[in-house]
């Protein structure tokens, strides 16, 4: 995915799925991966949890593992990601 924003690297965060399971990698981004108020590690893999939060620039994506609770609050994400895709919200630089 392209980002059109400077506060994200060009390579800046890598999303593993396997197996029904979504991993995550800070690829050693100058400013960083925040999971859940917490700076990652680079180049370790992070397994997400249901409505984990993920935090790369000034980018605000949540991750749910089933689509129902995807209507839920989400005034404050530009992109949502579902455990099979990402949809864009609300973010016009997209469009």
């Amino acid at each position: 995915i392209i980002i059109p924003d400077n506060s994200i690297s060009n390579k800046h965060l890598l999303f593993f799925y396997f197996d029904n399971i979504i991993q995550v990698m800070d690829l050693n981004s100058m400013n960083g991966t925040i999971i859940n108020n917490e700076k990652i590690l680079p180049f370790n893999f992070i397994k997400l949890k249901d409505k984990d939060e993920i935090k790369i620039g000034t980018l605000s994506l949540r991750y749910y593992s089933e689509e129902e609770e995807s209507t839920k609050n989400l005034d404050n994400y530009k992109v949502v990601i579902f455990q099979n895709h990402v949809r864009k919200h609300n973010y016009q630089s997209y469009q």
